[in-house]
């Protein structure tokens, strides 16, 4: 049970844990490299208490058939486009999402395109009148498209990218692929959207969402001063905008392996199942989106460790009555700032907490740090054990103690009438009791292989990549910084730039993240792009020697090929020596702030570089915040 609240279960995608459940029914046929109409059914999900909102009025009756999860008795072919459309934009699981899409593909005549040409035809035929909804939604889409950075979604046209896991990173690092004009597959090995914590949001993140159209599919997101979102809602948010720009999404397939060139193929990757197409898909860059377990290979992590740290999370059934909407949120209470607080909680209940946080969303949500004496105290702990995966194994838990400490911690915290658990995909209560006295991080953000010729770049984002400190709410913003930075990579592979300078701007982006706040970004954050100078403050880009990248691409000229299964050889990084070289840097841009931020062009001008240098000097980092 050890798992931390932004973190997925070992081996799985970004969004959920292990799910043990039978495999999805593939259904349909095989049309230029997707299945129709939709990639999979699973069964139908468990109601959840409340459909998600979506932005205008809609029929009671599509509600309904989205929360009892029976869409195969819908007459699909009676319904007119307007009201297929609201079906997808209401759903509120993976299954009934996909579903709805691939009705609507149906019924607009588009069941055979994908990418570009199919957020295309959704743009004409969708954008009228009487699909006032859909026109909304995909203007907001087109806005974001002529961003400049995307270059008229032709940036990294032609570039194939891979991306293991369908959380929220995932899917958002899909979305700014697409924009960029990338032929983009994401793989969850997952059947369902399962996960009811909560994540909290930081303020670009919320603006971000916005420009992207989530209102349009969640008519509640971060409505007044609320800044959390629970992970399910998101995912499904964002699976729906990825769909609309032409995602090409498949659930129940793990990746296994990558499989190097031979004379026939380029890079590509073992799935399970092993007959699932996707085994043949050839790509140029493989991203690992899928938890601090990640299954891509080669990158080594670092481990941050301090003192013993136990934290419980707890969702509970929001029935959204009166009294539950009066009952405030705890953004984050502190012992060191409200000991009054936490010695009448232990006083009155004999529970010891360091901190508690509660969010109200489509569950309460109660994420807490507590003492082990409490725990073993409470019974939750059964033995007091030396090895932290001795103490939270799960013959060492006692469930029913801890669901008690959860129940007992969360009523006196905020007194709400009614605790009822809600239940996770394995429909048992959602509590789980986990460690966090470890943060890991990904000793570097990218590296590539050079096989016959064929280069591929392999990254990591997300958790995999930086795992979140969970009282701070750092996992999604860092998240979500840490995909528009692989974006801005991708972009640069379009755009043919030297694989060592990739690497190295890469690796010297990803060095700001371990300290990025919301007070550290830039301030401006709707004029934030893929662009990091458009982000991140102090930014500076300069001339570094190759020596400093060259452990990390790897090619058949230079050594024997590792070994490229999940999780095998292991990489120690080198600390290479950087300089800096101030005639060899492109002058500052006079404000961020302004629309024309410069961007390489298609062939970047370069000065004469020392021998064994590379520059980076697209951009000099700015002056100041906006």
């Amino acid at each position: 049970m050890e798992h931390s609240p932004d973190d997925p279960a070992p081996g799985g995608g970004d969004g959920n844990r292990r799910d043990e459940r039978e495999p999805p029914q593939i259904v349909g046929e095989e049309k230029d490299g997707s299945l129709y109409p939709y990639d999979y059914l699973e069964e139908p999900s468990r109601p959840s208490s409340r459909a998600s909102s979506a932005g205008g009025r809609v029929s009671p009756s599509i509600l309904q058939d989205l929360a009892s999860g029976d869409m195969d008795n819908v007459a699909w072919s009676e319904l007119p486009v307007e009201r297929v459309y609201d079906y997808f934009a209401q759903a509120t699981s993976l299954e009934s999402v996909l579903r709805a899409f691939g009705e609507l593909k149906a019924k607009l005549g588009v069941e055979e395109l994908r990418g570009l040409e199919l957020f295309g035809a959704l743009r004409e035929k969708l954008c009228t009148q009487k699909t006032w909804k859909a026109r909304d939604a995909l203007q907001l889409l087109e806005k974001r498209a002529n961003q400049q950075e995307y270059m008229g979604q032709k940036a990294a046209e032609g570039v194939k990218v891979l991306i293991v896991g369908g959380g929220p990173v995932g899917l958002r690092l899909a979305i700014d692929c697409l924009l960029l004009g990338c032929d983009v597959r994401v793989i969850e090995k997952r059947p369902s959207f399962s996960r009811n914590n909560v994540l909290h949001l930081w303020p670009f993140t919320i603006e971000d969402l916005r420009q992207l159209g989530a209102k349009k599919f969640c008519g509640k997101f971060c409505a007044g001063a609320i800044d959390h979102i629970c992970i399910r809602s998101l995912q499904c948010i964002l699976l729906k905008i990825s769909l609309l720009l032409g995602l090409s999404f498949h659930a129940g397939v793990e990746f296994l392996q990558v499989l190097e060139p031979n004379a026939d193929t380029g890079w590509r990757a073992k799935l399970n199942p092993s007959d699932h197409f996707l085994n043949q898909f050839e790509f140029d860059v493989l991203v690992g989106a899928d938890g601090r377990r990640s299954t891509v290979p080669g990158f080594d992590r670092k481990e941050l460790r301090g003192k013993l740290a136990l934290a419980i999370t707890a969702n509970f059934v929001n029935y959204f009555t009166r009294e539950e909407v009066a009952v405030d949120e705890i953004s984050g209470v502190a012992f060191i700032f409200n000991q009054k607080f936490f010695k009448e909680l232990k006083a009155d209940t004999g529970i010891d907490l360091e901190n508690i946080v509660y969010y109200k969303d489509d569950t309460h949500y109660f994420v807490m740090t507590a003492k082990k004496y409490s725990l073993l105290k409470k019974g939750v702990l059964v033995a007091d054990l030396p090895d932290t995966r001795d103490l939270l194994h799960p013959s060492n838990i006692n469930k029913e103690e801890l669901y008690e400490y959860a129940v007992d911690a969360a009523g006196w915290s905020t007194e709400l009438p009614q605790l009822d658990f809600a239940l996770n995909h394995y429909d048992e209560p959602d509590v789980a009791l986990f460690d966090f006295t470890s943060i890991f991080q990904a000793e570097y953000a990218a590296r590539a292989l050079k096989r016959r010729g064929r280069d591929l770049i392999l990254c990591v984002v997300g958790d995999a990549l930086l795992e979140p400190f969970w009282p701070t709410g750092t996992g999604l913003g860092r998240g979500f910084l840490s995909a528009q930075d692989t974006a801005w990579m991708i972009r640069g592979l379009g755009q043919g730039r030297n694989m060592s300078e990739l690497l190295c701007e890469r690796e010297v982006i990803s060095q700001q993240l371990p300290q990025t706040t919301p007070e550290k970004l830039q301030n401006n954050i709707k004029t934030y792009t893929i662009n990091p100078f458009t982000r991140y403050c102090n930014l500076q880009l300069r001339k570094l020697p190759v020596q400093s990248v060259k452990h990390l691409y790897d090619t058949d000229t230079i050594g024997t090929s590792p070994a490229l299964q999940r999780g095998s050889f292991k990489m120690k990084s080198s600390a290479g020596s950087s300089s800096s070289n101030k005639e060899n840097r492109a002058p500052t841009p006079s404000s961020l702030s302004s629309p024309s931020i410069p961007v390489p062009s298609l062939s970047p001008s370069r000065r004469p570089l020392a021998e064994g240098s590379v520059n980076l000097a697209y951009y000099s980092e700015p002056a100041s915040k906006n």
